[in-house]
């Protein structure tokens, strides 16, 4: 397996885990070269290009503290309460719950399946629904109990305010609950095929899903969104889950000309990892209310290559620590889709070397240290492998001195071993908290 790919993989691996806050130092800052949208400094500023040898120490370094603030302890409480829990009511019939509410959420309880059955072509696009179904949090509100003479979840009452609550002990006796409700305004959806087949929600803009153990809350679900459901042309969607102090991020907008999307990763108010991507131009294709789902898709996949061809610049961030940033933008997407498909002229040295020059011309990319300082670049190349076959490799550009190195070459053993050992017994310390992960991976992993 390529060292470079594992290399980022273990930073995504390590951002996983739990973190404690940032360290934070300080220089002065200020502008040398292009880099666009620095996010405000918690970390270390750099404004003088680096030697090769000084960015690969500094890399280094942030990934140590990236790694270094991995903590196991706040996270085994909730890891081992949650196992204890699917332990033990895993196979509790779920039959009263179902009952209770007539069915009317099983739309949403089958959309797992539903949407593998759509992906392997086993069901149409249009077969979802097949009934009427309403439903309302603001309308449904109960409490269950677990039954463990039974081993069933039976009705037990109805709550003060507007909510589902199950609640049941753990090994130990110790009570838990889960509950879940909405807030915000609610929205009322309706979808109306030809043969006359109608689904209907009374949605609110938030859901929110809790679990707790005593008083003290371990999990936290919350999901907004804003769409404009018959037809489709707008859509806000915000999700965050919390373990404990850690928190993962995901912002969604898009409408029929532009869309973005950010990831983060938290622990507590203090952001670890942040992803961002931007598609600032592109043409969709709203749904018509005489069109039935089928319709709609089938327009799309019709128009598959025209809107490709619309989609504008593409611009990305990644940022670690506060204290990385790469940054990426495609200059045009259609036209490099376009310039992509001309690859199947050439073959051989000829098709390699037209797919680097393809990504060199299309895309700008830079790494950067809190500054608008660009350290390096990564470029394409063309490389022979032992049997003497060519392809296109990415190399490393450093902006001080000109050099270049392949990405094996740079991460070179000293560096990779050292940093993937620490992974490594982090990933296993993690493990070793939850005993149907430690079970279902198979015992400690290796990755070397």
């Amino acid at each position: 397996m390529k060292k470079h790919f594992l290399f980022f993989a273990s930073l995504a691996v390590v951002a996983m885990m739990s973190f404690t806050s940032c360290e934070q130092k300080g220089k002065s800052s200020g502008k040398d070269d292009e880099g666009g949208n620095t996010p405000a400094a918690t970390g270390e500023v750099i404004n003088e290009k680096l030697s090769p040898e000084d960015n690969k120490e500094h890399l280094m370094k942030i990934a140590k503290q990236l790694i270094g603030k991995f903590n196991t302890a706040d996270q085994k409480a909730a890891i081992k309460m949650a196992d204890d829990l699917v332990q033990k009511y895993q196979e509790y019939s779920w039959t009263g719950v179902e009952n209770y509410f007539e069915n009317k959420y099983e739309p949403i309880f089958s959309m797992p399946r539903y949407a593998a059955d759509v992906a392997s072509g086993r069901k149409s696009p249009a077969s979802f629904m097949e009934t009427v179904y309403t439903f309302s949090f603001a309308n449904d509100k109960a409490i269950f109990e677990a039954d463990d003479n039974e081993r069933r979840w039976v009705y037990a009452g109805t709550p003060t305010e507007d909510c589902v609550i199950l609640r049941c002990t753990d090994s130990n006796g110790k009570k838990c609950e889960a509950k879940v409700w909405g807030e915000g305004t609610t929205k009322t959806a309706e979808f109306t095929y030809e043969d006359g087949r109608t689904w209907k929600g009374v949605l609110p803009s938030k859901v929110i899903f809790t679990l707790k153990q005593g008083n003290s809350e371990y999990v936290r679900v919350t999901v907004e969104q804003d769409v404009d459901i018959n037809k489709l042309n707008r859509v806000h969607f915000d999700a965050t889950v919390k373990v404990c102090n850690i928190q993962w991020i995901t912002n969604v907008n898009m409408d029929p000309t532009s869309g973005s999307c950010a990831y983060k990763i938290m622990y507590g108010s203090d952001e670890l990892i942040s992803a961002m991507f931007n598609l600032p131009s592109y043409q969709l294709i709203a749904k018509e209310s005489y069109q039935d789902y089928e319709d709609w898709i089938n327009q799309y996949a019709s128009q598959y290559e025209y809107l490709i061809s619309q989609i504008g610049s593409a611009d990305a961030i990644v940022d670690v620590l506060r204290s990385v940033q790469v940054k990426v933008n495609v200059n045009n997407f259609g036209t490099a889709y376009e310039q992509f498909k001309q690859l199947d002229y050439y073959s051989g040295v000829a098709r390699e070397q037209a797919l680097c020059n393809l990504i060199n011309d299309n895309q700008t990319n830079g790494l950067y240290y809190n500054s608008e300082t660009k350290q390096a670049e990564v470029q394409m190349t063309m490389s022979q492998d032992y049997y003497g076959d060519y392809y296109a490799e990415p190399v490393l550009y450093f902006m001080q001195d000109g050099s270049t190195y392949a990405f094996e070459q740079y991460f070179d053993n000293a560096f990779y071993s050292e940093l993937m050992q620490m992974v490594e017994d982090l990933a296993n310390a993690y493990i070793k908290i939850s005993d149907l992960l430690y079970n279902a991976v198979g015992g400690e992993v290796h990755f070397n």
